[in-house]
């Protein structure tokens, strides 16, 4: 999930960006609010109503990252050294996009329904049968996964924050190439 505020620096002066689908494979231009997911992070509380507070933290995380990057990237800014409050809201930032990304819900996807499958193979009822089973699902609820992405985002910050930061600053546009090969890895 890329935040608004990133797409934001791609985009024109219309809000235009180039995209390509991942789903589809379709290409075009389109504007950066057409192009995020709204209200992905809401959920169903335990007392039936939705409740978008992911959302609000979210939209806090994002906020105060935006300002780092933002003094980070000032040309008339003399100091490029964060303070510890700001290093903070760099790596929760960081440690957010690793929590909630796709990859990480299908990963989270992918265990619950190895998990489902596991504690089923032993207790089928005799109107089911193996190979049925493996034709089926499971599937955990959206609830599920946003409640892990606060404790793994704070446990990853914690890791994050031991770790070194460095600013780099391109001035002119690069197209950096990696090739593996098996003597090793070669950057162009």
């Amino acid at each position: 999930m890329i935040p608004k505020f990133l797409l934001e620096k791609w985009a024109d002066s219309n809000g235009l960006i180039w995209v390509k689908q991942k789903q589809d494979l379709k290409e075009g231009v389109r504007n950066i609010r057409d192009v995020g997911i709204t209200d992905f992070y809401t959920f169903l509380a335990t007392d039936g109503q939705l409740d978008s507070s992911m959302e609000e933290l979210l939209s806090v995380v994002e906020g105060q990252a935006a300002r780092v990057l933002e003094h980070l990237n000032n040309p008339y800014s003399v100091s490029t050294t964060l303070t510890p409050e700001q290093f903070e809201h760099l790596a929760t930032f960081v440690a957010f996009q690793m929590a909630r990304s796709p990859r990480r819900r299908r990963e989270y996807e992918l265990m619950a329904d190895w998990y489902g499958k596991t504690m089923a193979a032993g207790q089928l009822a005799s109107n089911i049968t193996e190979d049925e089973l493996r034709t089926l699902e499971f599937v955990p609820h959206q609830n599920e996964h946003i409640s892990t992405i606060g404790p793994m985002a704070n446990t990853l910050t914690d890791l994050l924050m031991d770790r070194p930061f460095c600013l780099i600053t391109i001035d002119r546009p690069l197209f950096l190439i990696v090739a593996c090969h098996e003597h090793g890895t070669v950057l162009t």
